[in-house]
């Protein structure tokens, strides 16, 4: 044993804050969550869908959460940023 107690090393690591940013994109919708320090505890990616976006951004939400260390829930979650490159995409293709 090194002499860490695993109940204090949790309460720590739920003390920092989790900032989770996604990204939509042509194909998938890729989720990140990241510490606050920067440091990638959860990711995850789900299909884009077109049609509605809601959908894709819903799952990547609940995958990344399903990702999230123990101990470290929703009310950890200080910051969620969402970006998109569907415009740069559609404007790169040939007409």
């Amino acid at each position: 044993m090194d002499g860490c107690d695993p109940k204090s090393a949790v309460h720590a690591f739920t003390s920092i804050e989790i900032r989770i940013g996604l990204d939509t994109g042509g194909t998938y919708t890729d989720a990140v969550a990241l510490d606050g320090r920067g440091h990638v505890v959860a990711t995850a990616k789900a299909l884009t869908t077109h049609w509605d976006l809601a959908i894709g951004l819903g799952d990547a939400i609940r995958a990344v959460l399903a990702g999230l260390p123990r101990g470290v829930g929703r009310e950890d979650i200080s910051l969620v940023s969402v970006s998109t490159t569907l415009a740069t995409t559609l404007w790169s293709r040939p007409l």
